[in-house]
């Protein structure tokens, strides 16, 4: 399957995200999420307003990075639209069974987000609980430049099973460093809806993605 290309809404208000979400930017995107800022300042409305505003057939993501109270928050990111949510790898093993379980009650997916100190070994035992999604991530706060040991860490958790995004910083040159490991999907958020032109940067990113 080719990688796909994730827009992260990390902005203040669901007006915001409606605006960027043009239709041209929608025909370009594969993945539309509800960033944390977003999730934080609207909450699960905000879900519920963008799978309104996207239509059904667009994979539909609600970031949130939860920690605890992880069936409850999942089930209502859920129920309000989204078909993947996501849980911090700091969370602990009985919360992410219960997001777990309230995911596959409902046909939908987790993906844990790798903040912090995390293993393969760690990683391994995520898979064991039925986690197949996982987020390879350069926090916003950090000034990291994409790396061959980046790389060679998507390709180990690939090995585990898991069905690798990664985010953080990402442009065209980023992308290419994947051209023999590909991934799940590239998301990018600023690099996308910060350009004067989102829809044209967007297809400069998928022309990227399509020597993976």
């Amino acid at each position: 399957m080719r990688p796909q290309l994730q827009i992260a809404l990390d902005v203040g208000s669901i007006c915001e995200a409606k605006r960027i979400l043009t239709k041209e930017v929608l025909h370009e995107v594969d993945i539309v999420e509800a960033g944390t800022l977003l999730l934080a300042a609207e909450g699960a409305r905000a879900v519920k307003e963008l799978r309104k505003h996207i239509g059904e057939k667009k994979t539909l993501v609600a970031d949130f990075k939860i920690a605890d109270g992880a069936g409850v928050l999942a089930s209502m990111f859920f129920d309000a639209g989204a078909d993947l949510t996501t849980v911090i790898a700091a969370a602990g093993p009985d919360s992410m069974k219960k997001a777990q379980e309230a995911a596959g009650e409902r046909g939908k997916e987790l993906q844990i987000e790798l903040y912090g100190r995390w293993d393969l070994q760690l990683a391994k035992e995520w898979y064991k609980l039925g986690l197949h999604h996982i987020i390879f991530h350069h926090a916003r706060d950090g000034a990291h430049r994409w790396n061959a040991a980046d790389v060679e860490q998507v390709r180990r958790l690939q090995e585990i099973g898991y069905q690798v995004s990664v985010t953080g910083g990402l442009d065209r040159e980023s992308i290419r460093l994947f051209k023999e490991q590909p991934a799940f999907a590239f998301i990018a958020g600023r690099a996308l809806y910060g350009s004067k032109e989102p829809a044209k940067e967007a297809q400069a990113l998928k022309e990227a993605m399509s020597g993976i």
